[in-house]
């Protein structure tokens, strides 16, 4: 199993690899935010990962021209 805290370059992920993670999160979540290229090297395993995304989504008002409170109605 993969722990949370894991390091993906401890696990064997190379640069070429955090480019294509990154950019898979990218299409994932549109282009309203645009990720860092050295996201994947910020954010080095799943648990900082999914905080720093969180955050940043949590942040903008738009995510793809929906607003939050259409994502979360009260």
């Amino acid at each position: 199993s993969l722990s949370e805290e894991a390091d993906f370059f401890d696990m064997g992920i190379d640069s070429l690899m955090s480019v294509d993670l990154k950019n898979r999160i990218q299409d994932a979540i549109g282009s309203t935010i645009q990720l860092s290229p050295a996201f994947v090297f910020e954010n080095r395993n799943l648990k900082q990962m999914m905080q720093a995304l969180s955050s940043l989504l949590k942040l903008h008002p738009i995510i793809d021209g929906v607003q939050k409170s259409e994502l979360n109605p009260k």
